[in-house]
């Protein structure tokens, strides 16, 4: 897990991520196995049957 802070980490080293917030995704943004998986704010249930299908 990692959490990037869009107004003090140097998004350079996140170009992913960085596209993700040029099409405008909601922030906070979470990423699973590198792929957007929410957008805005998260459900804790939703969260937990994704990790558990991995």
């Amino acid at each position: 897990m990692e959490f990037i802070d869009i107004d003090k980490d140097d998004l350079s080293k996140y170009p992913k991520e960085r596209k993700l917030l040029d099409v405008g995704y909601q922030l906070p943004i979470t990423l699973i196995a590198s792929k957007p998986a929410f957008s805005g704010q998260v459900d804790k249930m939703k969260a937990y049957l994704t990790l558990k299908k991995m």
